[in-house]
């Protein structure tokens, strides 16, 4: 589970909450606007939530492998959970 008192980081510029078991990202990561590159691979969750495919993220890594892969996104595209 990731605290409410999260949301009182307003300059985080990077999360990293792999391989937590977490079934949902949580809304309040959507209040994090200094955030630029957020690691989400390992959980336990299918999808990621609208609000986080809109955020401005210059990387959004979502899958691992035996090489971390990671997503870049840009201005007019978002990244989806990827299978390898």
């Amino acid at each position: 589970m990731i605290p409410d008192t999260l949301s009182n980081l307003q300059q985080l510029e990077i999360l990293d909450i792999s391989k937590n078991k977490i079934l949902e990202i949580p809304s309040i990561i959507a209040n994090l606007k200094h955030l630029r590159k957020l690691n989400i691979h390992g959980n336990q969750f299918t999808d990621i939530p609208e609000y986080i495919q809109n955020m401005n993220l210059e990387s959004l890594i979502t899958v691992s492998d035996e090489a971390e892969s990671e997503s870049e996104n840009e201005n007019d595209s978002k990244t989806g959970i990827e299978d390898n």
